[in-house]
């Protein structure tokens, strides 16, 4: 139920918010806001791509807001990072996290 308001101040900028996860523990995250957002989870360290990824399946005003659920397969600390599709700079957002 957490609620995070953040601004990408300039183009192509990412916001990194860290979260301490369980295994088996599922979150869900989504961002709306007047933006073409882009949310992902990972973890520091992770080679491979990220671990979930969403671009457009929150809905939204204009159809364009991000929304990804995941489930944390091992104990640790992950990622969730928010960015712009379009790297638009100076747009609000409001992450939400349950």
């Amino acid at each position: 139920g957490d609620v995070v308001r953040g601004v990408l101040d300039v183009s192509g900028e990412i916001d990194i918010f860290r979260i301490q996860l369980d295994a088996g523990d599922t979150i869900s995250a989504s961002v709306d806001g007047l933006l073409d957002s882009v949310v992902w989870i990972d973890r520091i360290g992770n080679p491979d791509e990220s671990l979930a990824f969403d671009d457009d399946s929150g809905g939204g005003l204009y159809g364009t807001n991000a929304a990804v659920q995941f489930t944390a397969d091992a104990d640790g600390e992950y990622l969730i990072l928010v960015s712009d599709a379009l790297f638009e700079p100076g747009v609000g957002y409001v992450l939400t996290i349950s």
